[in-house]
């Protein structure tokens, strides 16, 4: 996660490797998509192309990953994006107060030091 200059963190390097369950139908949090139903690697290409960066490089840099990382990734995205449907918060732009909800959470049910570390990756 990197913090953005409106104080914003910018999530793109979130993922979820395991299976997505359907959407949960009702309430939207947003006049966005559906947040639950989009990848991660969605959610990086966009911010990477509004930084204008070309498809190539954002390619590239997608591509750089080392399988083992783009799964941590997919699945920290996945559960942060279900806390944040369970809270009603959009996860393309959680405050910094609700990152750290999400880790205490994390922390509440038994995660291991080390599983926060990666989360915050």
């Amino acid at each position: 996660m990197v913090c953005q200059p409106s104080g914003t963190f910018d999530c793109g390097a979130l993922e979820d490797s395991r299976p997505q369950n359907p959407p949960h139908t009702g309430t939207s949090i947003s006049s966005q998509p559906s947040v639950a139903t989009t990848s991660r690697l969605e959610v990086e290409r966009r911010r990477l192309a509004e930084d204008q960066l070309s498809a190539r490089v954002i390619s590239t840099i997608q591509a750089a990953r080392r399988p083992s990382t783009r799964r941590i990734y997919d699945a920290t995205w996945s559960m942060f994006s279900k806390w944040c449907t369970r809270k009603g918060t959009n996860p393309l732009s959680p405050s910094l107060a609700q990152l750290l909800e999400f880790l205490q959470d994390g922390l509440d049910r038994g995660l291991s030091p080390n599983t926060l570390r990666r989360q915050v990756a």
